[in-house]
């Protein structure tokens, strides 16, 4: 379409404009659902007899939560995103690491495992 296009830029004009209305429509909807909105339909209602009436109702849709997440996350990306970016310039010095918080040497325990093997193990 593209190859086609070059011989018929109108088409790639037109084309483009059209996406764009298309993009809008969608932006404005999801906007909508977000935001919760109200409009009015009717509806036919039986009476007694037989008798049909067209009634003007107005409808509330409540706001959409996975809609609002959606929205926030693309527009507000630094405020919304899951993932956070966390900076630490924390500096230690070995001497710190050495003496520990109290500024006395670390003790390191060292334990010894004696291990006397089984006769299934001497068999192996």
């Amino acid at each position: 379409m593209q190859l086609w296009g070059v011989t018929h830029p109108e088409f790639l004009r037109i084309r483009k404009v059209a996406k764009e209305a298309a993009d809008n429509r969608i932006e404005r909807s999801l906007y909508e659902k977000a935001s919760g909105y109200t409009l009015e339909t009717q509806r036919v209602i039986s009476r007694g007899g037989g008798k049909q009436e067209v009634v003007t109702v107005t409808e509330h849709v409540p706001p959409d939560t996975a809609s609002m997440i959606f929205w926030l996350k693309n527009r507000r990306r630094d405020q919304w995103r899951d993932r956070m970016d966390v900076q630490n310039n924390l500096t230690v010095t070995l001497e710190q690491i050495v003496m520990g918080s109290y500024g006395q040497p670390i003790e390191i325990a060292q334990r010894t495992i004696e291990h006397e093997p089984k006769a299934d193990d001497a068999a192996e």
